[in-house]
């Protein structure tokens, strides 16, 4: 799946997909030669059943800590 196939399955919003994936704290199928970011469904499947956080205030200090610790080195 794309990000519009994983939005459209999740009914995430596109936006939230890309901060979940800016942080790491989504699923993606590794292929370096393509530029697209893809998603393995059985794998959402299994991220999604452990009720990951995705409140934007969770994501927001999860940002704030990346730019923090970037910041330091």
């Amino acid at each position: 799946m794309n990000v519009e196939d994983l939005a459209a399955y999740t009914g995430l919003s596109k936006s939230k997909i890309y901060k979940l994936t800016s942080l790491k704290l989504i699923p993606m199928s590794n292929n370096k030669h393509i530029r697209q970011i893809f998603f393995d469904k059985d794998t959402i499947d299994k991220w999604l059943m452990g009720e990951p956080n995705l409140s934007d205030e969770f994501l927001e200090e999860k940002f704030n800590q990346q730019l923090q610790r970037n910041k330091n080195h």
